[in-house]
C-alpha cells in the first residue's frame, strides 16, 4: 500500500498539487494527519500546511491513515473552525 500511495506522486492526471496551486486556497482549511499513517508521510501534510494560507494542521497521535474512524473520532467533535 505504501508503494501505491507513493506512485500517486508520479501520475500526470492533474491531481498533483503544487505549493503555488495550494496557495490560492482562500478558505480556512483543517489538515488532519495520523502520525502513524503508512500511506502518506507526515511531510506531505506539513508542506500543505505551509502552502495553504489560513490552514491548521492537526496531527493525531497513534493514528493511521483514517484517524477519524479510530479511537480519536470523539476528539473531532471538539473542533470549531
Amino acid at each position: 500500500l505504501y508503494a501505491q500511495g507513493q506512485a500517486f506522486a508520479t501520475l500526470d492526471d492533474g491531481m498533483n498539487f503544487t505549493n503555488a496551486s495550494l496557495s490560492i486556497i482562500s478558505v480556512k482549511t483543517l489538515i488532519v494527519q495520523g502520525d502513524r499513517d503508512m500511506l502518506y508521510p507526515i511531510d506531505i501534510s506539513i508542506e500543505m500546511y505551509k502552502a495553504i494560507p489560513h490552514s491548521s494542521l492537526w496531527v493525531i497521535s497513534n493514528a493511521g491513515h483514517v484517524p477519524v474512524f479510530g479511537e480519536q473520532m470523539h476528539d473531532l467533535s471538539l473542533i470549531h473552525i
